[in-house]
C-alpha cells in the first residue's frame, strides 16, 4: 500500500509543473475581482438565488471548456511549430529551472556548457534532480571520426576539438559534486538521473528538451547549429517525436562520459596520438578497448606502446589473447556499452612494474 502511495506521488510530482510567477498574479487578480464584483453586488434583491444561479451557470462553463474545448486547444498547440531566429540559452535554462520531468540535450557541443553559463547549467541541474528530474546529455565523442568529419564542416567557424574539451571538464566536474551530493543525502530526488553520453554516430540535429517543449535544429556547414534558426515544437508533435526517437537510438549506442579515459598513445617512432577509449576495471586491473587505438598499433614494428593517462601515470599496453578473460571482458563491455565489438582489449601494466599480466602478450607484437 505505501508503495502504490509514493508511486502515485512520484507520477503526480512529474505530472505538476512550477507554475509562472504571472500565472499566479493573473489568478489573484482574477480572484480579486470576482470578490470585488460580489461585494459590489450585494445590495440587490434575492442575492443569494442570483448567486447560486450564475454561480451553477460558471461551472457549467467550466467543466464544458476543461473537457471538451481545452484537449482541442492542447492538440492544436501541440501540433504548433514556434520559429526562433537562434538558441537563446538563457531561455531555455529558464524554462529547465522550472521543470518538473525530463531535460535533455543533443548537440556537438554546447555553449551552454562554458562561461557565461555553465555556473548557472550546473545549479539548474542540482536542483532539478533534486525533485527528481532526469537529465541526460548528448555530445559527440571528440576522438572519432564522426568528430572529424564535423570538424570539416565547421570549418573555421569553431575549434571543435578545443570546445568539446571545455565542455568535457564542466560536465566531469558536475558530476563529480553530484556524486559527492548523493553521497551526503542519499536519496535526494526520488527517480533523479544525471547521465552524459558521448555518440560516435551523429544524429544530424541538435534537441534542448525541457519537459515537453524542445527547440530543434539540424546540423549546419560553416558554423554552429546554435546560431542557425530554431524550432520549438511540442515532443508529442510528429518532427518531436522523429526527434526525441533519433535521441534514444542514439543515446542507445553511445558512451558513457565516465567509462571513458583519456589516452596519449607513443610508440618508438616518436608518434603519438591523443583519443577518449572505453575503459573497463575487471579484477582491479583496467582494459582499453577501442578501434582507433586497433589502427594505432596495427602499424607499430617491435617497439613497445606506451599509454600515458590524463592524469600524468605511464603504463605499457598488452594485447589480451586468452579466450576466457576476453569472454569475460566481452560480457563487462556488452552491459556497459550495450555494443561491445569495438576492437581488442588491451591491458594496461604500469611502466615500473615487471613481468605482465596472465592472458596478454606485449601490443608490439600486434
Amino acid at each position: 500500500m505505501a508503495r502504490g502511495g509514493v508511486s502515485w506521488g512520484r507520477s503526480w510530482k512529474r505530472l505538476w509543473r512550477r507554475p509562472e510567477p504571472r500565472w499566479i498574479a493573473g489568478l489573484g487578480v482574477g480572484v480579486a475581482t470576482v470578490l470585488l464584483l460580489a461585494v459590489l453586488a450585494r445590495g440587490m434583491p434575492d442575492y443569494w438565488r442570483n448567486f447560486e444561479l450564475n454561480t451553477a451557470a460558471d461551472l457549467i462553463g467550466a467543466v464544458f471548456t476543461i473537457f471538451l474545448l481545452t484537449p482541442i486547444i492542447q492538440r492544436v498547440g501541440e501540433s504548433r511549430v514556434r520559429e526562433h531566429r537562434e538558441l537563446d540559452y538563457r531561455r531555455f535554462l529558464d524554462r529547465a529551472h522550472r521543470s518538473m520531468n525530463a531535460i535533455r540535450i543533443v548537440d556537438t557541443f554546447s555553449n551552454m556548457l562554458v562561461e557565461p553559463h555553465s555556473d548557472r547549467f550546473g545549479q539548474i541541474t542540482r536542483d532539478a534532480l533534486a525533485r527528481g528530474v532526469s537529465v541526460r546529455v548528448l555530445l559527440i565523442n571528440p576522438s572519432t571520426l564522426a568528430a572529424e568529419q564535423r570538424d570539416r564542416e565547421l570549418g573555421a567557424a569553431e575549434d571543435l576539438q578545443r570546445q568539446l574539451a571545455l565542455n568535457l571538464i564542466s560536465l566531469r566536474a558536475l558530476q563529480r559534486d553530484i556524486g559527492e551530493l548523493e553521497r551526503a543525502h542519499p536519496g535526494h530526488g526520488p527517480g533523479a538521473d544525471f547521465q552524459v553520453r558521448l555518440y560516435s554516430s551523429g544524429p544530424d540535429v541538435t534537441m534542448y528538451r525541457a519537459d515537453d517543449r524542445c527547440l530543434v535544429s539540424f546540423y549546419t556547414i560553416d558554423g554552429l547549429s546554435g546560431d542557425s534558426r530554431q524550432l520549438e515544437v511540442s515532443v508529442h508533435s510528429p518532427l518531436g517525436k522523429f526527434v526525441n526517437d533519433r535521441f534514444h537510438a542514439v543515446w542507445g549506442r553511445s558512451v558513457p562520459l565516465e567509462h571513458l579515459i583519456d589516452v596519449t598513445l607513443s610508440d618508438g617512432t616518436g608518434d603519438r596520438r591523443r583519443s577518449l577509449v572505453k575503459s573497463i576495471v575487471v579484477d582491479d586491473i583496467r582494459y582499453l578497448q577501442g578501434a582507433r587505438t586497433d589502427r594505432f598499433l596495427g602499424r607499430v614494428g617491435t617497439d613497445p606502446i606506451r599509454a600515458r593517462l590524463d592524469d600524468g601515470s605511464d603504463y605499457e599496453l598488452f594485447l589480451v589473447v586468452d579466450t576466457g578473460l576476453i569472454d569475460r571482458l566481452t560480457a563487462v563491455a556488452g552491459r556497459i556499452f550495450r555494443d561491445s565489438s569495438d576492437g581488442d582489449f588491451l591491458c594496461l601494466r604500469p611502466v615500473a612494474s615487471p613481468g605482465q599480466p596472465p592472458g596478454a602478450e606485449a601490443a608490439a607484437d600486434h
